[in-house]
């Protein structure tokens, strides 16, 4: 499948969306893989360590998808009561009122006159028939801003898809260009229904549940990944 961004900006000077796998944050590639940095189990316990590193639901999260960038620098600052923004070049945010989101969860700043800002997407994103877009804050990035996420029907939806964020209370900073802003992930549009069950009503259920836990149990290294994971691709 192919998804496209379309360029509503000339300036040669505003970042390309890319491939969330290019971006890795920094945090994630300075940690080591195991607690203690070798690959070897517990003398005491049996078990292997592994950090956060080891774990490829975080990692597909992290990788899943494309990220837009910002266009420009940002620079929060506290006046008093009130957020003021600065921004180095384009049109790099807007404002919702404040009313919009009145009740939000965390959306009361320090001034209740303050607006919601806005992130000005450069680029419209484009889909194949019966694909949308989940748009969402980058995952596992160390962000000071968090964007209301959101689903676009971005086959038929021909437009740029903008992101009102909530700035952290206590930042005060740059957000440079280059930033990631937004994860934008496609899906296929399909109705699901919901069933709830018993594992002990089920001899298959349990028969599957007993061969994940028996691979589990008895393997050190990198079980999930070995025996259940699969990869995923975006170019």
């Amino acid at each position: 499948m192919k998804i496209t961004f379309i360029s509503l900006n000339s300036d040669p000077s505003i970042p390309e969306p890319i491939p969330a796998v290019k971006k890795i944050p920094e945090w994630y590639k300075s940690i080591p893989r195991y607690i203690g940095g070798e690959k070897k189990p517990n003398p005491d316990s049996g078990q292997t360590y592994g950090t956060i590193k080891t774990c490829m639901p975080v990692l597909d999260a992290m990788t899943a998808g494309y990220l837009i960038l910002s266009s420009a620098d940002l620079f929060i600052s506290e006046k008093q009561t009130e957020t003021y923004y600065s921004w180095s070049a384009h049109d790099l945010i807007s404002f919702h009122h404040k009313n919009q989101i009145t009740g939000y969860p965390k959306s009361e700043n320090k001034s209740k006159d303050e607006n919601i800002p806005k992130f000005t997407n450069p680029w419209i994103v484009q889909t194949p028939k019966n694909y949308s877009c989940l748009f969402v804050t980058p995952f596992h990035h160390d962000l000071p801003f968090r964007i209301l996420e959101g689903v676009v029907d971005t086959d038929t939806y021909l437009n740029a898809v903008n992101f009102p964020f909530i700035p952290d209370p206590d930042f005060e900073g740059l957000i440079p260009k280059g930033t990631p802003i937004a994860q934008v992930i496609p899906f296929k549009r399909e109705s699901w229904s919901m069933s709830i069950e018993s594992l002990q009503d089920s001899i298959e259920l349990q028969r599957q549940f007993l061969h994940v836990k028996g691979n589990i149990l008895t393997e050190f290294f990198d079980k999930y990944k070995r025996h259940y994971w699969a990869k995923k691709e975006y170019r």
